[in-house]
């Protein structure tokens, strides 16, 4: 199993007064005998492996390696790291093996993204926002796909008669989705046809129709993977 040799696949370095180590040197060792060790650019190309960097890999302007930095399960490395006069910075004489090491296998992403789970326990959080996209009813039907986000800003361009909910969550995790229903210039349009929901006193809302103005606020929470919703709404917000 691949694993970034120094904790992050693409590490930054500095002089001794803070400025990027431009043009400087990473060399990657066998600590046994000083032989040159490979190194991989890519988490899959350390995999098989194949297409090793170049050593000493050179650092760019900001002091980073030009290529990432994977090495492979159970092996030592010594790195030597150098000024652009090859002055020696600093001597790792011997880094900890995958075993010992801190990587966890899935924990890390490409630069292209890709998706990450586990559980994050307790951050603190500040300041945050949620990601709110503005779906389109097409022929009376509204689909609201929590991929794109957990809150949905809905223009009534048309009577909803049909609304599903996709990618809820799993069942036995708390799933919440948040609707804006704003009226057109037209206005009066209904909304009904809400997947299985239990709403207070089990009246289901009926949106404000006026004309342009009229804005209600659905929320919808599961805890079952969306086969029941429990629902609470804000009617005529002005």
């Amino acid at each position: 199993m691949p694993y970034p040799i120094l904790g992050t696949p693409k590490p930054a370095f500095f002089d001794s007064s803070g400025a990027p180590l431009a043009s400087g040197t990473l060399s990657i060792l066998n600590p046994d005998d000083d032989t040159n060790k490979a190194s991989y650019p890519t988490y899959d190309d350390a995999a098989v492996p194949q297409t090793p960097n170049s050593n000493p890999i050179t650092l760019d302007s900001r002091g980073e390696t030009t290529t990432e930095l994977w090495g492979l399960d159970n092996e030592d490395y010594k790195l030597v790291l150098k000024d652009s006069d090859s002055n020696t910075i600093w001597t790792i004489l011997k880094t900890l093996t995958a075993t010992t090491a801190t990587y966890v296998s899935g924990l890390y992403l490409p630069l292209a993204g890709g998706t990450m789970t586990g559980a994050i326990v307790t951050p603190p959080l500040t300041d945050y926002s949620i990601t709110s996209t503005s779906p389109s009813i097409l022929t009376n039907t509204l689909t609201l796909d929590i991929e794109n986000g957990n809150s949905f800003e809905v223009s009534l361009t048309e009577n909803i008669t049909s609304i599903t909910i996709s990618n809820p969550t799993a069942s036995g995790e708390f799933c919440e989705v948040i609707v804006k229903f704003t009226q057109d210039s037209t206005g009066s349009r209904t909304v009904t046809g809400w997947p299985t929901t239990k709403w207070p006193e089990g009246i289901e809302p009926v949106v404000t129709t006026t004309a342009t103005t009229g804005v209600t606020i659905v929320a919808l929470k599961t805890w079952n993977g969306g086969t029941t919703w429990y629902g609470d709404y804000s009617l005529d917000c002005r």
